[in-house]
């Protein structure tokens, strides 16, 4: 009994160690108290998918872990203190709501390219900084201008003299301009850099996107950089180092074809947007270089969706184009199914197209007797399908060719719900009396190879 009493308190001042703190919808305030008042170790949870307008983020001391669970900051500000740790996930980063004053801004250390050169950024880090499945998305810059009578010649939204983590982090459909200096970046870094599965994408951009100074170091894998637009992406001084597996429209990041990393002129991206998990993301397509072009040795297990990523051979960027692919809600819902008490019925499933598309093919038989092939292309909703069904009739087989004569008619609805990767309800509503209507259970026959299916 002595003993189990011992270990209850054990356990219960290991749990009381760390810190769990919920913030409200929009509750910049209690946000930027939780950071400032919690002890040395605390996790905050923020109100899923909130938004946060013009939050101070400033943490003087501690480890604190912000879990934004798909919340959306209208801008940031603030500065991680040195020897302070702050990781901010799953969260997206906007412009400031329209015509709000921006007045808190840090000073970080000079640049030191060409002289002293001070940047005024919106969030500043000296100590560690890690970000974690972010989207930065429809942000223009340099925001701190606004409402500031601070030098607006060399804005930033992020500097950094501490450390600084990007992880599974989006930049899309923003805008980077420069001020006197040119020398406004979406970072600036004078200390250690680490970037893994980035991705920049759909960027008006006249100044670089990431300025490293003399005194810094970069590393970058598994990376994805692509623009159109005449401006680089990066200017690196200091220590420059790719691990490969990154694909650049150009060569400013310090990659070269060849060398692990891979320079096309064309990435052939997919539409950012809302793709899964709880951040928007940049896409890929099924023909885009950055596919499987990620080094093995630096492939995260997951994409910024949360979506499981390829063992070998993962793809660049924040995006796994297959990632997740093995949910049922999405190709795990390949194969073939059939009703295990009534031989006869098989049923296909295939997922067609990204947007969704399911082809469902039918091979039965009517009242008469007679084999009947009826198919449709319906919608995924989560684990039900509905689809509008066709069937050719009429058709003859000619010798050493294919039947003519065919013609098709709508044949009536088909609705299917997965109720695990393994079983299912199959129903069906059909135009003609030989059909009619009915039901049945489906049991999965087989699944597509090296894909599988997870529920």
């Amino acid at each position: 009994m002595i003993r189990a009493v011992l270990l209850f308190l054990l356990f219960a001042a290991t749990v009381s160690h760390a810190d769990i703190v919920r913030i409200a919808d929009g509750d910049c305030t209690g946000l930027h108290t939780a950071l400032t008042s919690s002890s040395s170790r605390a996790t905050v949870l923020l109100a899923r998918g909130g938004h946060y307008p013009v939050c101070d983020v400033s943490l003087p001391s501690g480890v604190i872990d912000i879990d934004a669970q798909g919340a959306t900051f209208q801008y940031l500000t603030g500065t991680v203190a040195a020897g302070a740790a702050l990781t901010i996930r799953n969260a997206s980063i906007v412009a400031a709501p329209s015509g709000t004053s921006i007045s808190t801004l840090c000073d970080p250390s000079s640049i030191g390219v060409g002289g002293p050169i001070t940047a005024g950024a919106a969030l500043c880090n000296e100590g560690i900084l890690n970000l974690e499945d972010i989207s930065i998305h429809d942000l223009s810059m340099p925001e701190p201008c606004v409402g500031s009578s601070f030098a607006c010649e060399n804005d930033v939204l992020l500097s950094s003299e501490g450390t600084l983590v990007l992880r599974n982090v989006t930049v899309a459909n923003s805008s980077f301009v420069g001020g006197h200096y040119t020398n406004a970046s979406l970072i600036a870094n004078t200390g250690s850099l680490q970037i893994f599965h980035f991705t920049a994408a759909s960027l008006a951009a006249a100044v670089p996107v990431i300025f490293s100074g003399s005194s810094s170091s970069t590393t970058i894998a598994n990376s994805v950089f692509s623009t159109t637009s005449t401006a680089a992406f990066c200017k690196l001084y200091g220590v420059v180092t790719s691990l490969g597996g990154n694909v650049a429209t150009e060569a400013s990041c310090g990659f070269a074809e060849g060398a692990r990393d891979t320079v096309a002129a064309d990435i052939k991206l997919g539409a950012f947007g809302d793709h899964g998990g709880l951040v928007p993301t940049q896409a890929l397509t099924y023909y885009s270089p950055a596919r499987a072009a990620g080094g093995a040795q630096n492939c995260e297990a997951v994409d910024a969706r949360g979506y499981t990523r390829a063992r070998s051979g993962c793809d660049a960027g924040a995006y796994e184009y297959n990632g997740g692919s093995s949910a049922i809600t999405a190709n795990g819902v390949n194969g073939t199914y059939y009703d295990a008490g009534a031989d006869g019925h098989y049923v296909s499933i295939e997922r067609v197209h990204d947007n969704g598309d399911i082809l469902v093919t039918w091979l039965t038989f009517d009242r008469n007797g007679d084999q009947a092939w009826i198919a449709g292309v319906g919608s995924l909703d989560g684990r039900h399908l509905h689809v509008d069904m066709s069937q050719n009739i009429g058709g003859v087989l000619q010798p050493g060719g294919p039947p003519n004569g065919s013609t098709t008619r709508a044949w009536g609805s088909v609705d299917i719900d997965l109720t695990t990767c393994l079983a299912g309800q199959f129903a069906y509503h059909s135009n003609f009396p030989e059909f009619g209507s009915g039901q049945f259970p489906l049991s999965r026959l087989t699944a597509v190879s090296d894909l599988g299916c997870s529920d």
